[in-house]
């Protein structure tokens, strides 16, 4: 059984993790409680040379969704869910990249949680901020939490 009010969350944007990994498990480590969920906005470097794999970011006792890894126009987004936890992917039909939606099951279909990340650049286009607002429009809309 989830119990809602033991989830915690950790975000950080990284400015490429895999430069930066060893020091993130080491704050890891020295955390009191091991983050439920774990959101990272910027996981590759501005000018990658090479295609970033998931694998490479994996984290044990984690389960990663990730969004434009494969894309070397994008920064590349993650969140890592602790396996205990029931977590899927959502599809959001709109035409923007750098989001990833997650629904994480609770002991009944009512009892979910519904969270994303979003990774929006200081040089972010009109068109591209719209569309921003369209995603997070379409997730309120279709999707119900229960209210604590």
């Amino acid at each position: 059984m989830v119990d809602w009010d033991e989830i915690s969350v950790l975000y950080t944007n990284a400015d490429c993790l895999t430069n930066k990994k060893s020091e993130f498990l080491l704050l890891l480590k020295t955390l009191k409680k091991k983050p439920s969920i774990i959101a990272i906005t910027e996981v590759k470097p501005k000018s990658a040379k090479y295609k970033l794999n998931a694998s490479e970011l994996s984290l044990e006792g984690y389960n990663i969704f990730h969004g434009g890894l494969e894309d070397s126009n994008l920064r590349g987004i993650v969140i890592y869910v602790d396996k205990y936890l029931k977590a899927s992917p959502i599809s959001v039909p709109i035409d923007f990249q750098e989001n990833i939606f997650i629904e994480i099951k609770g002991v009944n279909k009512k009892d979910t949680l519904v969270m994303g990340n979003i990774y929006r650049s200081p040089n972010s286009s009109f068109e591209n901020n719209c569309k921003i607002i369209e995603a997070i429009d379409y997730i309120s809309n279709t999707y119900t939490c229960k209210k604590y």
